[in-house]
């Protein structure tokens, strides 16, 4: 079972005037816990209700049940970018600015792009269509957090190179946690449902050991929880299914459930 943490901003945008897009990340604390899923899910919604929406990018990692979150969704082409003897594809930001969404869906906020490329980082990219009046509904995970770096590297031995400014995280109008349970998500990693057998091994051995992810679990709901308290938002905690869930009222976005784990 899965549960969420909202942060919500105030009010709905009115999509008649060309004020900045509005931001929701979907946040978690490892791979596979189900951002990408629940935000195409979101995006699935947004589209049956006549919202004009597009995927500006989207990082499939061979995940069946994520892929077939796409059907039917408009998805802008990537960009393709020459380095080194080699050709990367990365978000074309020109492309979707020129198509002019109302929404647009951003896989891996993290990510850095290659270099040659007209913005190093992707939440720049990302930056400049919240600029131009476009909402974006992107991801991330809690270690990316610039300011959690050192805390990251204490409890998993590895210093993450590719981070995200406080500052833009806590600028978001609506910030989900996408939690489920240590247990559960390991039980996803040995079923191959987030990487092929060989790697979920290494992973195991490595970064996905029960320790870490429960110490980066614990990180990224104290994050959160500090980041509802700082805004004076109510905060509410249950528990259910040995997964806990903290609820703020005023919700503007509806949630479809996460695929059984």
């Amino acid at each position: 079972m899965s549960s969420s943490i909202h942060i919500n901003g105030d009010g709905k945008r009115d999509r008649g005037r060309s004020a900045r897009g509005q931001l929701k990340v979907f946040l978690g604390y490892a791979a596979g816990v189900g951002k990408t899923l629940r935000m195409l899910e979101e995006a699935q919604d947004l589209k049956r209700q006549g919202e004009d929406i597009v995927v500006g990018y989207f990082e499939p990692h061979k995940r069946k049940d994520t892929i077939a979150k796409l059907d039917g969704l408009e998805i802008v082409p990537r960009r393709a970018v020459a380095y080194r003897g080699g050709t990367f594809q990365e978000m074309d930001t020109t492309g979707i600015l020129s198509r002019r969404p109302a929404i647009c869906v951003v896989d891996e906020l993290a990510h850095t792009n290659v270099p040659g490329s007209e913005r190093a980082k992707r939440w720049e990219d990302v930056e400049v269509l919240l600029a131009s009046g476009i909402d974006v509904m992107t991801n991330m995970n809690i270690q990316h957090l610039e300011s959690l770096n050192d805390q990251v590297f204490r409890i998993t031995g590895i210093r993450v190179r590719e981070t995200v400014p406080d500052w833009f995280v806590k600028g978001a109008d609506d910030v989900v946690m996408v939690d489920v349970t240590t247990e559960a998500l390991l039980n996803r990693l040995k079923r191959g449902n987030i990487y092929a057998a060989e790697a979920a091994q290494r992973a195991m051995e490595n970064f996905f050991k029960e320790s870490t992810l429960t110490a980066l679990r614990e990180l990224a709901l104290r994050q959160t929880a500090h980041e509802l308290g700082s805004r004076g938002l109510p905060v509410q905690q249950k528990s259910s299914n040995h997964s806990r869930r903290i609820l703020v009222p005023r919700l503007h976005h509806i949630e479809s459930p996460l695929i059984g784990s």
